[in-house]
């Protein structure tokens, strides 16, 4: 399934529209990171209180 419905073309390379798939993929891991940054500056408020 290929697709790309908004402004910006998501590109395997440089010529192939990104699969759903795979751009879940990358939206899950931009999600773990944000989150494990956000657990770690959590823990940095708490020890600066």
């Amino acid at each position: 399934m290929k697709f790309a419905q908004s402004m910006m073309d998501y590109t395997h390379g440089f010529t192939e529209k990104i699969c759903r798939p795979c751009y879940i993929k990358i939206l899950e891991g931009t999600i773990k990171k944000a989150e494990k940054s956000l657990k770690e500056q959590k823990k940095l408020l708490k020890n600066d209180k």
